[in-house]
């Protein structure tokens, strides 16, 4: 099976979440985004087949906050199935948890050598896709 993961980070950070897919036995095609922005102009076009299999949303993002991107995403109801996992350097149990109240699907720190990414991704694909 093929899946599109959308990651929606800067480039640097991006870049080390498609270094620790890559390395994962799945065919996996990865899109990237710098902004919440391209991410919902890209999704309006479209069809419900062609959704990403996940979307991993860094916590800051240039012009729409990423808890912002998470509420939009839940309020349309064709969006509401792709799961969405927030990354952060550091946050609070009450940013944590406004993040699963707006409809996260989960939070996690965001890693810090390539070992960490690697077991990023394969925790990733073992929640979402086993």
């Amino acid at each position: 099976m093929h899946y599109l993961i959308i990651v929606c980070d800067d480039e640097g950070d991006a870049a080390s979440v498609v270094k620790a897919f890559e390395k994962q036995s799945r065919k996996i095609q990865m899109t990237i985004f710098s902004s919440a922005r391209l991410l919902t102009d890209f999704l309006e076009t479209k069809q419900e087949a062609e959704y990403p299999a996940l979307v991993i949303i860094d916590y800051y993002l240039p012009g729409m906050s990423s808890l912002d991107l998470v509420v939009s995403m839940r309020k349309k109801k064709e969006y509401r199935l792709i799961p969405l996992a927030v990354m952060a350097g550091f946050a609070t149990q009450d940013v944590i948890g406004n993040y699963y109240k707006e409809g996260a699907n989960c939070f996690y720190r965001k890693p810090v050598d390539d070992d960490d990414w690697s077991h990023m991704a394969d925790c990733l694909l073992t929640l979402f896709f086993n």
